[in-house]
């Protein structure tokens, strides 16, 4: 047997739709992002930090090729 859990209903609001989300703006996440642009879907890219390049940004990896 499978336990249940109920939980009463709620509204909650919709801040943003989008046809695809991105989470993570590091190399590939930013190339995701594009590319899904390009091709007209409505994206949104999600960042913890506030720039692009993830990690390697706001570490500093330095000698990235």
């Amino acid at each position: 047997m499978v336990a249940e859990i109920s939980e009463p209903a709620r509204k909650t609001p919709v801040a943003l739709e989008a046809d695809i989300v991105v989470v993570g703006s590091g190399p590939g996440g930013l190339a995701a992002a594009l590319a899904a642009a390009r091709c007209g879907a409505k994206v949104a890219l999600v960042e913890h930090f506030g720039c692009f390049g993830g990690n390697i940004t706001v570490v500093g990896v330095e000698g990235f090729a």
